[in-house]
């Protein structure tokens, strides 16, 4: 299920129809030198793309608050390039 739609109470199935399919998306700006990975389904993922991570965030606020409670920042695996 999509984080966003979930946050939002959307049923995401609906919403994408035939095209429902699960993106896995990294975000970068959410907390400071941290990657965070979410799911978003295929109408909240474009909506990503045209919109931008911070302007994305900014207008779904539920899915801020749920990645503040649920989701947990990857951790680094210590391997230097």
């Amino acid at each position: 299920m999509c984080d966003n739609c979930k946050a939002l109470k959307r049923d995401s199935r609906f919403l994408n129809g035939r095209r429902y399919r699960i993106h896995r998306v990294n975000l970068y700006r959410v907390y400071k030198e941290q990657i965070i990975t979410i799911r978003l389904c295929h109408v909240c993922a474009i909506e990503l793309f045209k919109r931008g991570e911070m302007s994305f965030l900014s207008r779904n606020r539920p899915l801020l608050r749920s990645i503040d409670r649920f989701k947990q920042p990857e951790k680094d695996l210590g391997i230097e390039w």
